[in-house]
This record gives structure tokens, C-alpha cells and sequence, in this order.
């Protein structure tokens, strides 16, 4: 069990935003599915990549016995890759739902009666 510590970790901090994501923005997260989809790839790939060449070059290293082996290689920890992934996605979305107009009257209208209360 303690080869999943990381892959728990990440998720236990990400899942819950990233539904609440959903919950609250589904609507225009998928109207914008493509942007989110290449946007999350693209910076996925890049900090992935930059984190096996320094893990490869020893800048920094991660515990193998906190990490599943069966998906790592050499310089390639998956830990690694998802958490860059879930931190990507919850960028991705977070600016999406910032900028739909209608999610945010909602929320303008709710602050806005909460105040009241």
C-alpha cells in the first residue's frame, strides 16, 4: 500500500475541486472540451518532460518505495506525469469557468443574496 502514497495524495487534493468543477461548470466545460483537452496535453507533455530530464540529471529524486514501480521507468515516475496532469486540469478549468459570463452572474447573484442574509 505504501507504493500508492503519492498516487492518494494527488488525487485526494485534486478530486474534489475538479468535481466541483463539474458540479458547478459543467455546461461550459464542455462547450470548451477542445481547448481543455489540447491546453491540459500540451502543458502536461512539456512539465513531464522537463520533470524526467531533471530526475535523470539528479536535480531532484523522488522515494521509489512511495511510488508504484510497475508504472514507472528509468527517469519516468507516473506519480509525476499525474500530477502535473491534475494540476493541469484544474488550471484549465478554473480559467474556463472564470471567464463564462453566465456562471458568473450566478455566482455575482448568489454573493450577492448571501450578503443579504
Amino acid at each position: 500500500m505504501e507504493g500508492l502514497t503519492y498516487i492518494f495524495m494527488i488525487l485526494g487534493w485534486a478530486t474534489p475541486i475538479i468535481v466541483l468543477h463539474w458540479v458547478v461548470g459543467r455546461r461550459a466545460l464542455l462547450d470548451k472540451w477542445p481547448h481543455v483537452v489540447v491546453s491540459v496535453t500540451m502543458a502536461t507533455l512539456y512539465l513531464g518532460t522537463a520533470d524526467v530530464a531533471a530526475i535523470h540529471n539528479g536535480v531532484w529524486s523522488i522515494n521509489p518505495e512511495k511510488t508504484v514501480q510497475a508504472l514507472s521507468f528509468g527517469s519516468f515516475v507516473f506519480e509525476e506525469w499525474l500530477f502535473f496532469l491534475v494540476t493541469n486540469i484544474l488550471v484549465v478549468q478554473t480559467v474556463i469557468l472564470l471567464y463564462d459570463e453566465p456562471l458568473r452572474e450566478r455566482a455575482l447573484a448568489l454573493a450577492r443574496r448571501l450578503s443579504r442574509s
